[in-house]
């Protein structure tokens, strides 16, 4: 982790702008093409959701701005961030399950399926989420839905939290032959840019083409 020098940083301007905003928060829905992800997922019977958390995850941490927080009232980026996602317990509880990210998409995989497991296993929290840490990055899904627009509840008198990117999808539809889902990414303007979260739509898109 380093901590910005927001003096001689290139985003000052625009950080001393956006930190005074009462809602400083923006979020840009796209649609991704998974067609190749669709059909490598059903031919190698993994899951959807644990490649597609895996691409989101590893394309956020190419792009700084997606690694960068405010915490402590100071500016720093993380050396990796690592996904904070919903899981749906039997009783439609939900609860946050960690993974730390892993370059290595068999060992991440396995390791969403056990801490999926052992969250659903684990006696309920007495809070919901009492994680401080914000090399996070938030992510929810809501796979019954193709969705066309979200919003993400906030607490802005926490800084350190709002920093931190929220990240939604939904179900993937067929169109026209192809598969796409509608994906959301949400971030704080002070620390990043509409640029920035088309770096990793774009990084995303590169990915899924790889996927056979």
């Amino acid at each position: 982790m380093i901590t910005i020098d927001i003096a001689s940083w290139q985003r000052k301007t625009q950080y001393e702008n956006f930190i005074k905003y009462t809602n400083p928060i923006f979020n840009v829905t796209t649609r991704i093409d998974v067609t190749k992800l669709v059909s490598y997922c059903k031919k190698s019977g993994r899951s959807f959701f644990d490649v597609f958390l895996w691409i989101v995850s590893i394309s956020m941490n190419e792009v700084e701005e997606m690694r960068t927080r405010i915490q402590d009232g100071k500016v720093v980026v993380f050396d990796k961030v690592h996904p904070s996602f919903i899981v749906i317990r039997d009783d439609d509880i939900i609860e946050t399950c960690l993974t730390e990210i892993n370059d290595n998409l068999d060992e991440f995989c396995e390791n969403v399926r056990t801490n999926i497991k052992n969250t659903k296993e684990r006696a309920p929290k007495e809070t919901f989420d009492n994680d401080t840490c914000v090399d996070r990055i938030y992510v929810s899904c809501l796979p019954w839905i193709d969705f066309t627009s979200v919003t993400n509840p906030y607490n802005l008198k926490d800084s350190a939290q709002s920093s931190i990117p929220r990240v939604l999808w939904g179900k993937y539809v067929e169109n026209n032959g192809k598969y796409e889902i509608a994906f959301d990414l949400a971030a704080h303007h002070a620390l990043a840019d509409g640029v920035h979260l088309v770096k990793v739509f774009k990084l995303m898109q590169e990915k899924i083409n790889q996927f056979n």
